[in-house]
């Protein structure tokens, strides 16, 4: 059995291509969007709630093979992704 190619995004670069261009107009099988890896506002219960998430998301990946692809926003009521622009450090751009 053949594995087919699976267009990756790479860099922020790809990845705001590949939205912006339609090369991913829903999540797949193999690649799950995520927003941040954090949420922005919460205590610990949030980020209990998250880390459990990331833990089931993780396990599927690897049990099925995939990527989980941080800094995509979705729009739930119109079924579309947006780049959302995450900074490495892991704060806020505007508290650099």
């Amino acid at each position: 059995m053949v594995t087919p190619m699976r267009a990756v995004p790479l860099t922020y670069a790809e990845l705001k291509a590949g939205i912006e261009g339609g090369v991913y107009p829903h999540e797949r099988s193999w690649a799950d969007f995520k927003r941040r890896l954090y949420p922005e506002n919460g205590g610990a219960a949030a980020r209990d709630k998250v880390s459990q998430e990331l833990a089931r998301d993780m396990a599927s990946m690897a049990e099925r093979g995939g990527y989980l692809i941080y800094g995509v926003k979705e729009d739930k009521a119109r079924h579309t992704f947006t780049v959302d622009e995450m900074p490495a450090s892991g704060r806020p751009a505007r508290d650099r």
